[in-house]
């Protein structure tokens, strides 16, 4: 397999890193742009795999590399789930915070 598409999913994988280390605890519209970003870029290299010719040698590296780019999406996808459920929870939160402020101001 060519080395570019190795190389970028190494640096798509850093930048992945980087984003799940950004958004520990709190998200901005610039995270949610990066993340767009790097779901279009892993979509880029996943077609190029898919038709890039191989030789017999280069097989199990392409293989290797969709196996990551699965593992990282299943991380994906469990990321984005904790996400929704903190978000979720944060809401309720403040929805209760709302409604003591308001009872609280009631008398």
């Amino acid at each position: 397999m060519a080395t570019g598409p190795r190389v970028d999913f190494l640096a798509w994988q850093e930048r992945l890193e980087q984003f799940n280390a950004a958004i520990k605890g709190h998200i901005t519209q610039e995270d949610w742009e990066n993340l767009s970003v790097l779901l279009n870029d892993r979509q880029a290299w996943l077609e190029a795999l898919a038709t890039m010719p191989l030789a017999e040698s280069e097989k199990p590296q392409a293989k290797q590399f969709a196996r990551n780019v699965a593992e990282l999406d299943n991380a994906f996808l469990a990321q984005i789930q904790q996400l929704q459920a903190q978000a979720k929870t944060n809401q309720l939160a403040f929805e209760k915070g709302k409604r003591a402020l308001r009872a609280y101001r009631a008398g």
